[in-house]
């Protein structure tokens, strides 16, 4: 079987390493294309924690880090490093999905009162939210994995073509240079896909819109107490400790399809973050501000990371987790991998985890 895989970032170079490792015997094809300004895998934040509250993320999310806690060489491709994490939320914690956190990070998770949270952390919010401390948790570079993961998917047999791919068509992927033939295509080009589906006259086969979201984050120098990596899901702002002495910082934005571009900072975004910044951490310091990195993102209806149907059934995607597809990347990739029916595969992730 040959398979195209359309878009070399986290999660397109990430199925196929999957692929390619879990069945031998199948000519994987990664396309890539030189990195656009913005491209959602170089300027993603990387958090990955075990709790989500939607359950099919948190699933997602949980089973990712399990991996990635399981398998030293992962982590240290991934640059992983783990400071703990804080989650804060008006809505307290479904007892199922604290369950499932537990079973894939045991010991992991704990819930805290407002007072615990700002000793422990220096974060403070309101006394009737809801606050969930991760042991395990942190960030990684999905950047520096993605770049680990495509030297062995190159080590292993695996191979690139220069792109970028210009249409999908019956069995075949047109590029500048010629048409590539192959069995099944992916499509995993983050902002691109929902386009690149247009010009191939193609769409899903469920009404799954595809559109893209401007991220915008800023990286301060920062002095006093830093937090661990954090989400306050009472106010939007997120954040996490970056390199000796910085801290990044961010809010969503709301800027959708065209109003994404082009990539330009908002002035009026970052004055929101540092004003969140002041309210949530009075410990900390903001100095200069080191850089704003604007970028953009595809993002679905469901928010999840997934393989999707195509009206040609040849024809797949594998997008739509939004900035945050980071931390569920490595299970989405793996049951996309599976999904896709590729003869021999095999699944290790069992006998990983019986070794950790």
């Amino acid at each position: 079987m040959r398979i195209c895989i359309i878009g070399a970032g986290l999660a397109g170079t990430l199925l196929a390493w999957r692929l390619r490792r879990g069945a031998p015997g199948t000519d994987v094809c990664l396309i890539t294309a030189a990195t656009p300004p913005g491209e959602a895998t170089a300027a993603s934040g990387g958090l990955v924690r075990g709790f989500e509250p939607d359950p099919a993320a948190c699933r997602l999310a949980a089973e990712s880090l399990a991996e990635l806690r399981a398998d030293p060489a992962l982590a240290a491709l991934a640059e992983y490093r783990e400071t703990g994490s804080l989650y804060l939320t008006d809505d307290p914690p479904p007892t199922a999905l604290l369950d499932l956190v537990e079973d894939r990070l045991p010991g992991s998770a704990e819930q805290l009162t407002a007072a615990g949270a700002a000793e422990r952390y220096g974060i403070t919010g309101p006394p009737d939210a809801h606050y969930l401390a991760e042991r395990h948790a942190g960030y990684l570079s999905p950047d520096a994995l993605r770049h680990g993961l495509l030297r062995d998917l190159l080590d292993h047999g695996g191979r690139t073509v220069a792109g970028p791919a210009l249409a999908v068509g019956p069995g075949s992927v047109r590029l500048p240079g010629g048409t590539l033939s192959c069995d099944l295509t992916v499509l995993a080009a983050g902002r691109r896909t929902g386009p690149l589906l247009r010009q191939s006259g193609l769409d899903h086969r469920e009404p799954t819109r595809l559109r893209g979201k401007l991220v915008q984050y800023t990286v301060h120098r920062a002095g006093g107490r830093r937090p661990p990596c954090f989400v306050d899901g009472t106010t939007g702002l997120y954040g996490r400790p970056h390199g000796r002495g910085d801290v990044l910082l961010g809010v969503p934005t709301d800027c959708w399809d065209e109003h994404a571009e082009p990539l330009r900072p908002l002035p009026d975004l970052r004055r929101e973050t540092e004003l969140l910044a002041l309210l949530r951490l009075p410990g900390l310091r903001l100095g200069r501000v080191r850089r704003t990195v604007v970028a953009a993102d595809c993002y679905s209806p469901s928010g999840l990371l997934e393989l999707r149907a195509t009206t040609d059934p040849a024809v797949h995607t594998f997008t739509g987790g939004s900035g945050g597809a980071a931390k569920c990347a490595l299970a989405a990739s793996r049951r996309a991998a599976r999904d896709l029916r590729a003869p021999g595969y095999r699944d290790d992730l069992d006998d990983l985890l019986e070794l950790s």
